[in-house]
C-alpha cells in the first residue's frame, strides 16, 4: 500500500473517523505503525527465517520506518503481521471493513447508472447499416 493510497483512504474516511492532528499524513502514518509495531501487531520485515505471517503492507520507499527499525540498524520497506497480533489486526480491519463496503456498493450503484456507452455505440451503428440498407 503507498503512502498515495493510505492518503486517499484517509480523505474518503475522514468525516467517518477522528484522526489524531498530525503536521501530515506521513507523520500520522509513521505514528500509526509505531503503535501497531510496540503493541507486537506487525513487525518489521527482516529477511532471514521468521515466526511471522508473510509479507503484508509494503510502506513507501521514501519512508524511513519509525523507531523499531532505526533502533534495528536496519531500513525496512515492509511489515509483518505478527502471529500474537492476528485478532488484534483482524478486529482493526473489521471496524473499517463496513465503511469501505459502504462506498464500495454506492459508486457501484452509481456506476450501474451511467449509460452503457459501448452499447450506445453498436446501437448507432446498426442503425446507420441498416439505413445504408435501406437506401
Amino acid at each position: 500500500m503507498s503512502l498515495c493510497s493510505v492518503a486517499f483512504i484517509s480523505q474518503l474516511l475522514k468525516f467517518e473517523f477522528i484522526f489524531a492532528p498530525a503536521p501530515d499524513i506521513e507523520a500520522n502514518v509513521e505514528e500509526t505503525i509505531d503503535a501497531l509495531i510496540q503493541r507486537g501487531i506487525l513487525a518489521p520485515a527482516i529477511s532471514g527465517p521468521s515466526d511471522s505471517l508473510p509479507l503484508l503492507l509494503p510502506t513507501s520507499s521514501s519512508s524511513s520506518l519509525t523507531a523499531a527499525s532505526v533502533s534495528a540498524g536496519r531500513s525496512c520497506t515492509h511489515l509483518m503481521l505478527q502471529p500474537s497480533g492476528v485478532d488484534s489486526f483482524f478486529f482493526l480491519s473489521m471496524l473499517t471493513w463496513p465503511y469501505v463496503e459502504t462506498y464500495y456498493i454506492a459508486l457501484a450503484s452509481l456506476l450501474a447508472l451511467l449509460p452503457d456507452v459501448s452499447r450506445t455505440k453498436q446501437q448507432q451503428q446498426r442503425q446507420w447499416q441498416q439505413q445504408q440498407q435501406q437506401q
